[in-house]
């Protein structure tokens, strides 16, 4: 593999080069000091990968005039180009709007540059190599994709509500379509590498959205091989999942925003797409709770259990306790809990201390008794955010993430009475992409003989999600074959009166007669006219 590093402080790159050579020491590397110097090399030689700074002098020393020039001296395929800035805030998006080179991703000069730099270098060099395939089409699909991008290139063109001005909404812009065209070259991709596609992208939100750094840290931790993989089934299913309510929300959004349907709320504000940013991709951070122990009961069991205990099989030998109750009983932890109880009743004109001494006793055996990865997941995020951002911006993302599990939504409407859009717009939302994103799994997680396993997950075929004649929020999903009339049945009853319809009774688009906005999901499957399996409006 060739590389070609395009910066004017070559010193900046001595450790990750020598970390490169020594897992690949076969890679060729090239140096130059400015865009004139690097077109000048690439005249003669082909290059796999660039990387390339912006600022080296000015004029037809920077990045972009590379960029520029670059086609002029191609003479196939465009080489890879992870793009280097001092702050994501200089990403310099409107020249690059105007080059027709795609950008494989963009990279901050931080403290821990190098090591990323190292990473981010291996994924190219892993698609670039033949030997491995995967085609990731069914994470995301061409009508998500597209919808993706076709939100991503509105943003760069007129500004609206939701972002820090115009600046912001081009930055985010040139991010999302970076990542979706990387994405899109889906040949020659893994699932672990589509994942570390997925963590580039989320670390440079969370740095243009000045999320803080603890939160960056902990998306690759609860991603790490030692603490997760091996021990906790599924939770990449989980991370990809989060990345997809991300932009689901994103285009909702967004195209809300531009046809000002949000007006006065918490979306429209100008940190309303931090806010659902942060909702979104940590809403299942706590999944690993929910779950901790029946994982490690089933591991314990199947190590220490003889294979000749016939008799006992079903009896439990080693039962494992945890002690939840101290975690709540951390002084920081019960106030985290107590800040979405009162938010509740705050907003639902309920805030009365015999409700809330209700609601909060029964949130605390959620906690302790029976864990809810909705309520671990909003205690978790609070403990990274309480201090370094204000309440304004952390309440709405805890309760959010709080009420996003059926089970707490069920708990608050029997205290409360029914949420709403219009009372508290992000839960809402999250609720609904969160029961909207069911396609693209990275694999069937099985629910008993009657569950998705048997049916396969739908596919994403909505090219536009918005009427604007009604205000409604549309997604259609259409599962990829026919279904008999017996299993239309068996998933009418195991699917979506389970999982599906219940969302409904906790939620509705608006508590007036009138809703600002109205929300549906339709369920499809195969035939001339697209039969509408079931339908749910809110």
């Amino acid at each position: 593999m060739k590389i070609l590093i395009v910066d004017d402080h070559r010193t900046q790159y001595n450790r990750f080069v020598a970390n490169l050579r020594k897992e690949h020491p076969d890679v060729e590397i090239r140096y130059a000091i400015s865009a004139v110097e690097a077109l000048e090399i690439f005249k003669s030689l082909k290059f796999d990968l660039i990387v390339l700074d912006q600022v080296m002098g000015g004029g037809e020393k920077d990045g972009t005039a590379f960029l520029n020039k670059l086609r002029d001296y191609s003479t196939g395929e465009l080489p890879q180009i992870i793009f280097v800035t001092g702050h994501y805030d200089q990403i310099p998006t409107t020249e690059l709007l105007s080059i027709d080179v795609p950008i494989t991703l963009f990279l901050e000069k931080d403290r821990s540059f190098q090591e990323t730099l190292l990473v981010a270098t291996q994924l190219v060099m892993r698609r670039i190599d033949r030997t491995i395939r995967y085609d990731p089409k069914d994470l995301f699909g061409d009508a998500f994709s597209s919808l993706i991008l076709q939100e991503a290139n509105e943003i760069l063109k007129k500004e609206h509500g939701g972002y820090y001005g115009i600046t912001q909404q081009r930055q985010i812009g040139t991010l999302v379509r970076s990542y979706i065209n990387s994405l899109n070259m889906r040949s020659e991709w893994d699932v672990d590498d589509v994942l570390e596609l997925s963590i580039f992208f989320a670390q440079s939100m969370c740095k243009v959205f000045r999320v803080p750094e603890e939160m960056i840290g902990i998306l690759r931790r609860f991603l790490s091989i030692e603490e997760i993989l091996y021990t906790i089934p599924h939770y990449r299913d989980h991370f990809f999942h989060q990345i997809k309510v991300f932009f689901l929300g994103f285009c909702i959004i967004n195209v809300l925003n531009r046809n000002e349907c949000l007006r006065g709320s918490v979306l429209e504000d100008k940190n309303g797409l931090k806010i659902w940013f942060m909702t979104s991709i940590f809403h299942d951070i706590g999944y690993p709770f929910e779950k901790m122990r029946g994982w490690l009961d089933a591991f314990i069991e199947g190590v220490l259990r003889s294979p000749g205990d016939k008799k006992n099989s079903n009896k439990t030998i080693i039962p494992i306790e945890f002690h939840w109750g101290f975690l709540l009983g951390r002084r920081f932890h019960s106030y985290h809990l107590e800040r979405v109880v009162k938010r509740i009743c705050q907003l639902y004109g309920k805030d009365t201390p015999d409700v809330v001494a209700e609601l909060l006793s029964e949130m605390a055996a959620l906690v302790v008794e029976s864990p809810d990865h909705g309520l671990y997941s909003s205690l978790i995020v609070q403990n990274f955010l309480r201090y370094n951002l204000n309440d304004n911006e952390v309440d709405p993302v805890a309760l959010a993430i709080a009420l996003h599990n059926d089970q707490v939504s069920r708990l608050v409407k029997r205290v409360v009475g029914p949420q709403s859009f219009d009372k508290d717009p992000i839960s809402f939302l999250l609720a609904y992409c969160d029961l909207a994103q069911d396609w693209g799994r990275i694999r069937p997680l099985g629910m008993g003989k009657y569950g998705y396993g048997n049916l396969g997950y739908p596919v994403f075929v909505a090219k536009d999600i918005f009427e604007p004649e009604s205000n409604m929020i549309r997604v259609t999903l259409r599962y990829k074959r026919q279904m008999t009339l017996q299993e239309q049945r068996e998933w009418h009853e195991n699917i979506y009166e389970k999982y599906i319809e219940p969302t409904r009774s906790c939620w509705a688009a608006s508590s007036s007669s009138r809703p600002r906005v109205n929300f549906c999901i339709d369920y499809q499957i195969p035939s001339d006219d697209d039969k509408i399996l079931a339908q749910l409006r809110f």
